[in-house]
């Protein structure tokens, strides 16, 4: 990982908020484990992160991946637990960011690639969701809904946060493959594995494989950036 050399610690933020399902699958078991195998045999401390309610543990178990439980230089990060937490505010929302993550060397998105009918594209950008404790994103509203605060304004909720990150805890690399689900297309798996520096694009080039348009965050992003 170019500069980035052992030991140096690695978070992987992956999508396992919850066991995955046929219509909701998560980030590929077999994927992850390549990448958790490579990093532990070059010698780096990898921290695993998600949002999963307190629940991380026993979903990676219902995936299979408990092997590297037992690794020591593996690491659970449950975010949703988190309550040392960086503020920062943009149009007028405030998003907690876990301070945790910024001793982190190297941070790497694992995500899943889908679009369900009713939801908007998930993938690389969206991902970040996840970082955010959910009991601080509630802003006193009673919701069906995880992190009421993303659901108020999705393109621009989603947008701001993605900016927030960049500008606080920088991802270096965002991966995709295997497991994937979208409403107009009958691929259930990617074709291939994917690397970038740029999730934007990344995101972009997977919606097309998918048959699904942009969402309109990326088309937001896309603006700013140009």
């Amino acid at each position: 990982m170019g500069k980035f050399l052992p030991p140096c610690s690695v978070g992987i933020k992956i999508n396992l908020s919850s066991p995955p399902s046929a219509v909701a699958p998560k980030t590929d078991p077999v994927f992850l484990s390549d990448i958790l195998a490579c990093l532990i045999r070059m010698g780096y401390s990898v921290t695993l992160v998600e949002g999963a309610n307190g629940h991380l543990r026993e979903n990676l178990t219902a995936i299979g991946l408990e092997r590297f439980l037992c690794e020591p230089t593996v690491g659970l990060l449950d975010t949703d637990l988190e309550e040392d937490v960086l503020w920062k505010e943009l149009h007028g929302r405030r998003y907690p960011i876990p301070k945790c993550l910024q001793c982190l060397d190297v941070r790497l998105a694992v995500p899943c690639a889908t679009k369900c009918h009713g939801f908007v594209f998930s993938c690389n950008v969206k991902t970040f969701v996840g970082l955010l404790p959910r009991s601080k994103c509630v802003n006193g509203t009673d919701s069906t809904f995880s992190r009421p605060i993303i659901h108020e304004d999705l393109t621009e909720t989603i947008s701001d946060l993605y900016r927030i990150v960049c500008e606080t805890i920088p991802f270096h690399y965002y991966l995709n493959g295997g497991n994937t689900f979208s409403e107009a297309s009958i691929l259930r798996e990617l074709p291939e594995y994917y690397c970038s520096a740029d999730p934007i694009e990344l995101d972009a080039y997977i919606a097309s494989i998918l048959h699904t348009e942009l969402p309109e965050y990326l088309t937001r992003l896309n603006k700013i950036n140009a």
